[in-house]
């Protein structure tokens, strides 16, 4: 079995997003690419988009597939802060 795309990145970055969630606030990088604006870009390799909703559901999904395929990026990773009781982090590869 081959490892995950940028396992290390991916680890810090959840690290990092769960310190955002316990301190209750959110910082943005606005940064425009294919006529999309990405919530974050970390590392110009992986795309983090913020959600604020009782639930993911597949709309959330495709959006992300469509930010995958006009960027070319290979990762991202889907975050609920809305979700309870815990954040909710879905890694989304292309």
């Amino acid at each position: 079995m081959g490892s995950l795309i940028y396992e290390d990145l991916t680890y810090k970055t959840r690290g990092a997003l769960f310190v955002v969630y316990r301190e209750k606030g959110v910082g943005f990088v606005e940064g425009v690419y294919q006529k999309f604006i990405p919530d974050f870009i970390i590392d110009d390799k992986i795309i983090v988009e913020i959600k604020a909703v009782k639930n993911l559901t597949d709309e959330h999904r495709s959006q992300i597939q469509n930010y995958l395929k006009a960027t070319g990026y290979k990762l991202e990773l889907l975050v609920n802060f809305g979700h309870s009781p815990q954040i909710q982090i879905e890694r989304i590869a292309n």
